[in-house]
């Protein structure tokens, strides 16, 4: 997966924020939708560098990432097309495993390879609702296995 270019869909759909806010759920939250813990260093952090801000972003793509390869098995995820990747991991990044893994019917299409179904799921479901366009670029990119 090119990293690079995960890190900027993720910028675009997500936007960049050095001070903590509440997202649209309500979660307190910094730099690239990373949500704060009380476990987390950050949650601390009245503002983050955006060195710092990279370092979450990093981490963040690296644990959805681990959740995409457990979910789909390392070998299946890393055939998929780039962008099909970029489209999986962008919704973990956004939903978190657990909710990412209640998408069953979604999961099964790109399982099979039935990449119409997988974006009709997408984009028939409550994310969609929630999250307008960027539901339309990760439909877009499993569907076509490309960006828009």
């Amino acid at each position: 997966m090119d990293i690079t270019r995960m890190e900027e869909d993720l910028i675009r759909d997500e936007g960049i924020r050095l001070r903590p806010y509440k997202c649209s759920a309500g979660h307190l939250t910094i730099g690239v939708g990373h949500r704060i813990t009380a476990n987390d260093r950050a949650a601390s952090a009245d503002s983050l560098s955006l060195e710092a801000v990279g370092m979450l972003l990093t981490r963040d793509i690296a644990t959805a990432l681990g959740a995409a390869f457990r979910i789909f098995g390392r070998e299946a995820f890393e055939a998929m097309a780039d962008a099909r990747q970029r489209a999986v991991v962008n919704m973990i990044f956004n939903l978190g495993e657990a909710r990412f893994a209640g998408f069953r019917r979604m999961i099964a299409a790109i399982k099979a390879g039935r990449w119409g179904d997988a974006a009709a799921e997408c984009l028939g479901s409550k994310y969609a609702e929630q999250v307008g366009a960027r539901a339309t670029r990760v439909a877009y990119q499993l569907r076509n296995g490309r960006d828009m």
